[in-house]
C-alpha cells in the first residue's frame, strides 16, 4: 500500500512539473502571432503613406494583401510584386526571342533570293541592277540598245546625235551576266545595303569601230572650215596714259578626236544618253591663259618704266619724257625687261641737240644799237654720256 500510494503521489508531480513548460510555449506562440500582426499592420500603414504621398496611385489591395477588384471584372495591378515582375521578364524575353526568330526568317528568305538575283546597290556598265535576274538585265540592256542614239553637247548650246542604228550597235551576251550571280554569295547580302558591287562588261554591247570612226567624222562639229582655233593670252601693245595690259586667251570651238572617240565609247558600253564635250575637257586648250603667272609678272615689269615721269628743265623752257616715249625703249629677254641704253643715249642728244648754247652762233644787241652773231665755249651744254648714265639710273 505505501508503494502505490508513493506512485500515485509521484504521478501529480510530473504533471505539475509540465505545466510551466506548456504555458511558456503558449506565451511565445502568441507573442509571434502578435509580431506577426503588428508586422502586417505596419505594412498597411506604409503602404497608405505611400499612396497619399503618390496621390492615390498604386495598388489598390483588400485587406489581406491581394489585389482589389475595380467592379468592372479586372484587378488593379499596379505596384507589381516580385511574382509580377518575374512576369513582365519572361513576356520581354519572350518578344526578344520572337523578334529574333523573325529576323533570322527574313535574312534566311532574303538569301535565298539572291540565289538567282543580284545584290543590293550592284552596278552593272553604269546601270543599277539591284534585284533583278541575268534574264531581265539582258531585257535591259537589249530594249536601251533598240533606237539608241548618244546625243553631244558642244558649246554656243550645239549639240549632234550619235545613232546606234550607225554604228551597228548591237548586243553580246558571253555569260558574264550568270557568272556575277554564280559567284555570290547569298548570305552575305547585308554587307551591300549601304554599297554594292560594280562590274564594266564590255562584251553587253559590240559596235563597228569602222563605222564609229565614220560618223564621228562626218559631224559638223568636226568641220575644219568651222572651227575656231583656241588662242593665247599675250600682252596688249602700249596704250597711253594706261600701259600694257593682258588680252584673256579664247577658247574656240576645235574639238579633240581622241578625247571625243574615247568618251563617246564609254558612254555607248552604258548606253549613257548624252555627253557635254565641254564639261569632259574635249575641246583644244589654249596653252597660256590670262593668269599666267609669267605673263603678269611681264605686264607689271612694263607698266613700272612706262608709268614714269622724268621732267627737265632748261631756263624757262621744260622737256617731259613719259610713257609715250619711254615704251619704245623697252627689250626683253625671256622673263627680263630693261632699257635700251642706246635709245636712251638718242633722246639725250637729241636733247642736247635743242638745248645746247655753247659754241654755236647767237645773236647779240651791242650798245650802238647793232645785231651782231658772235659764238664760242660761253653757253649750256649737256654731258651727254653722263646724263645717259643718270637717266638709266632713275628709270
Amino acid at each position: 500500500m505505501r508503494e502505490e500510494k508513493n506512485k500515485a503521489e509521484s504521478v501529480p508531480a510530473r504533471s505539475e512539473a509540465r505545466r510551466p513548460r506548456r504555458s511558456r510555449s503558449r506565451e511565445a506562440f502568441k507573442q509571434r502571432q502578435k509580431e506577426l500582426a503588428d508586422s502586417r499592420a505596419q505594412e498597411r500603414r506604409v503602404h497608405e503613406n505611400r499612396i497619399q504621398e503618390t496621390g492615390g496611385a498604386g495598388e489598390n489591395r483588400t485587406g489581406d494583401g491581394h489585389p482589389q477588384n475595380d467592379g468592372q471584372g479586372t484587378l488593379d495591378t499596379q505596384g507589381k510584386g516580385p511574382f509580377d515582375k518575374i512576369l513582365s521578364w519572361k513576356a520581354a524575353a519572350l518578344i526578344l526571342i520572337l523578334a529574333g526568330i523573325v529576323l533570322v526568317g527574313v535574312y534566311v528568305y532574303k538569301a535565298q533570293g539572291y540565289r538567282n538575283t543580284y545584290f543590293p546597290h550592284t552596278v552593272i556598265n553604269g546601270t543599277d541592277v539591284s534585284g533583278k535576274t541575268a534574264e531581265e538585265v539582258k531585257e535591259l540592256i537589249a530594249s536601251g540598245v533598240n533606237g539608241y542614239g548618244l546625243v553631244l553637247k558642244m558649246r554656243e548650246e550645239k549639240q549632234e546625235t550619235v545613232t546606234g542604228e550607225k554604228i551597228g550597235l548591237h548586243t553580246v551576251f558571253d555569260g558574264s551576266l550568270e557568272e556575277i550571280i554564280r559567284q555570290q554569295s547569298p548570305f552575305r547580302w547585308p554587307r551591300y545595303l549601304l554599297k554594292g558591287p560594280s562590274y564594266d562588261i564590255k562584251t553587253m554591247i559590240a559596235y563597228d569601230d569602222d563605222a564609229l570612226a565614220q560618223t564621228l567624222n562626218g559631224l559638223s562639229c568636226f568641220d575644219s572650215g568651222k572651227a575656231v582655233l583656241p588662242s593665247d593670252a599675250y600682252l596688249s601693245d602700249y596704250v597711253s596714259g594706261q600701259g600694257y595690259s593682258i588680252v584673256p586667251e579664247t577658247e574656240g570651238t576645235t574639238l579633240d578626236m581622241d578625247k571625243v572617240r574615247a568618251q563617246v565609247e564609254q558612254a555607248i558600253s552604258s548606253l549613257a544618253p548624252e555627253l557635254d564635250l565641254d564639261a569632259l575637257g574635249c575641246y583644244k586648250a589654249p596653252s597660256i591663259r590670262s593668269d599666267n603667272t609669267s605673263l603678269a609678272a611681264a605686264r607689271d615689269a612694263r607698266n613700272r618704266y612706262v608709268n614714269m615721269t622724268v621732267t627737265y628743265t632748261f631756263g624757262s623752257k621744260t622737256e617731259v619724257l613719259d610713257g609715250d616715249e619711254i615704251h619704245e625703249w623697252l627689250v626683253s629677254d625671256g622673263e627680263q625687261v630693261s632699257i635700251d641704253p642706246d635709245r636712251a643715249a638718242a633722246y639725250v642728244k637729241s636733247l642736247a641737240s635743242r638745248h645746247n648754247t655753247a659754241y654755236k652762233r647767237r645773236s647779240f644787241a651791242t650798245s650802238y644799237g647793232q645785231n651782231v652773231e658772235v659764238s664760242g665755249f660761253y653757253g649750256w651744254r649737256i654731258n651727254q654720256s653722263e646724263e645717259t648714265k643718270e637717266l638709266l639710273g632713275i628709270l
